[in-house]
């Protein structure tokens, strides 16, 4: 996986510790959740931006079953178009 620039602070991560987490880290979590788990919902930190939420989006796998992301929250939300957010959509998530 590449680094990615960008780090911000969440309250916590997956294991419940405070981290300074990039979108690498939360691909991971995404994949791991993807592989061991039929259906979930992931709710992105606050603090994605625009160009986060697409890096995202755009190394996300492709899934089956129910796979909710959760990004209205996100800083960069409002800023996506509808072509941003298909990108997600189409690999089989639920965009919310």
């Amino acid at each position: 996986m590449t680094a990615v620039a960008g780090a911000y602070r969440t309250s916590t991560n997956m294991r419940g510790n405070q981290s300074v987490t990039a979108v690498g880290e939360i691909l991971s979590a995404i994949v791991l959740c993807t592989r061991g788990m039929k259906n979930w919902t992931f709710i992105l930190p606050d603090a994605f931006t625009e160009a986060q939420l697409n890096e995202l989006f755009a190394a996300a796998p492709t899934v089956t079953g129910t796979k909710t992301i959760t990004a209205s929250g996100c800083a960069g939300w409002a800023a996506l178009d509808a072509g941003e957010k298909l990108v997600l959509t189409a690999k089989g998530y639920t965009l919310n």
